[in-house]
């Protein structure tokens, strides 16, 4: 011994066969690793799945037969094919992954996989061959990673997003949105119904629903018993009614439904950034049941697109608002009137029918500006504008040119409707307004130009109806003139 004690013992020696006489041991510490592996494996919920050289399963732990919707032991020794491949994609898939793992080489990829009970998963497959010390290949190790909310948003998320790069309208949009969730849940049938300002709904989408049932839902106010979608988008929450037949929220409209062999909705209302309800996204149902993990995954990601596009949709209809519409009055500006008037002439010259051209200037408007404010002066252009949209067909076009001055542009009309019209106007500019505290009684000077005897195209019309509109302001104020040549 180190300290130079001398100590006596006693050796015992056992044979050991010299096949095992290393091995033993060896086997053992492999054996305590794998177990060790395993556990570790399965308490990381780690879908895990071994075969052999021939791809039969020898061992799959439970987190994977969860995966795939079938017990363990009915799983073992037949081929891992059987519970990968759905279809020729994933087929094609499969036998790539295997060719690579037999040439020695690590593989992964994503499969559309279907469970046991016909529920449709995307999951990431990583698998890795698993050699024999003469480097063969003994087993094939599969780790299995659900991503189907990962990969149904990227799929959703591209279909809708090339929609709008290449700015389809919204109810285009939501037409896809819906027909990609019914193809990937076939169970379902979605709908998108917008919701104004007002708490009035409107379809945007509904491929699969007939037109007429989405008919009698535009216009239906959201309340407390408005079905599923009226009153998800009242409370602003989502609504599940699993049988239409007996729910008390779907009195009102449950006929028209069961007609449809629709028997259960789930909505979920849409917000706005500003925290008002845009929109509803439902899911019907053929039976009396619920929405599965699948149905919860494609609703989340699709009301997140439905506000997207919806946000998107608004800011558009912003800018052109902007662009082409009088920011005071909502009327088209110069450049609209004048854009839209264009196309108006060359209708009237294919159908060789008359055009009128009005110019509308108010009488004594710098007057009132600067006794009552630019305040009280907007108000009355506000008020000016709504009473020329009252009298107006909606065939004719209303337009602030600037100022205090509108355009009207009556398409298809003689000389003696002009006159008639002219009167109605005028009656309709003099009812007394309310402006402030301060009660006036409006009046107008108009001129007139006529398509084509004045003038063949937007720019002489309007440079003569603006003629003939001093002339008239000259005589009387109030007064209307029809443009003479001087």
């Amino acid at each position: 011994m180190a300290s130079g004690e001398i100590t006596r013992g006693v050796i015992t020696q056992v044979p050991v066969p010299a096949s095992t006489r290393h091995s033993a041991p060896r086997e053992a510490f492999r054996d305590a690793e794998c177990r060790l592996l395993l556990q570790s494996v399965n308490a990381s919920g780690a879908a895990l799945c071994i075969t052999d050289g021939e791809t039969r399963v020898r061992y799959v732990n439970e987190a994977f037969a969860c995966l795939s919707g079938h017990a363990r032991a009915e799983m073992l020794d037949r081929p891992i094919r059987q519970f990968l491949v759905s279809d020729r994609v994933s087929e094609y898939r499969f036998r790539k992954a295997v060719k690579k793992i037999r040439l020695g080489q690590r593989h992964e990829t994503d499969l559309l996989l279907t469970r046991r009970n016909g529920q449709r998963l995307w999951a990431h497959l990583d698998s890795s061959p698993v050699f024999d010390p003469d480097g063969s290949i003994r087993h094939m190790v599969t780790v299995l990673t659900d991503i189907t909310r990962t990969k149904l948003h990227e799929v959703l998320q591209c279909v809708v997003m090339e929609a709008l790069v290449r700015e389809q309208p919204l109810e285009h949009v939501m037409t896809l949105l819906c027909r990609e969730i019914e193809r990937m849940a076939p169970d379902a049938i979605a709908s998108v119904l917008r919701v104004d300002r007002d708490g009035m709904l409107h379809p945007l989408a509904g491929p699969s629903l007939p037109a007429s049932y989405l008919r009698s839902l535009d216009g239906m106010p959201s309340g407390p018993s408005a079905g599923s979608c009226g009153t998800a988008a009242f409370r602003g929450e989502a609504v599940l009614v699993t049988d239409v037949a007996r729910d008390p929220l779907w009195t009102d409209y449950r006929q028209q439904a069961l007609a449809l062999g629709l028997h259960a909705c789930w909505s979920v209302p849409v917000h706005h950034r500003d925290g008002r309800v845009v929109a509803t996204f439902a899911l019907y149902f053929r039976d009396c049941r619920g929405p599965d993990p699948l149905h919860s995954q494609l609703v989340a990601i699709g009301t997140h697109l439905c506000l997207l596009a919806i946000e998107r949709d608004e800011a558009h209809r912003h800018i052109r608002q902007m662009a082409f519409y009088d920011a005071l009055t909502g009327l088209p500006n110069r450049s609209q009137l004048l854009s839209r008037a264009s196309q108006m002439l060359v209708e009237m010259a294919r159908e060789q029918a008359g055009l009128a051209v009005l110019f509308v200037d108010l009488d004594r408007f710098k007057q009132v500006n600067d006794a009552l404010g630019h305040a009280c002066g907007d108000e009355l252009l506000r008020i000016v504008a709504e009473r020329l949209r009252s009298v107006v067909r909606d065939s004719d076009l209303v337009g602030r040119l600037s100022g205090d001055e509108f355009v009207l542009v009556l398409p298809r009309c003689s000389v003696s409707h002009v006159a008639a019209f002219l009167e109605r106007l005028r009656a309709t500019l003099s009812v007394p307004a309310r402006i402030g505290d301060t009660t006036m009684v409006l009046s107008a000077s108009v001129g007139v130009s006529l398509f084509p005897r004045d003038g063949s195209d937007m720019t002489s019309l309007l440079r003569h109806a603006d003629t003939a509109m001093y002339q008239a302001k000259r005589v009387e104020h109030g007064s209307f003139s029809f443009f003479s040549p001087p």
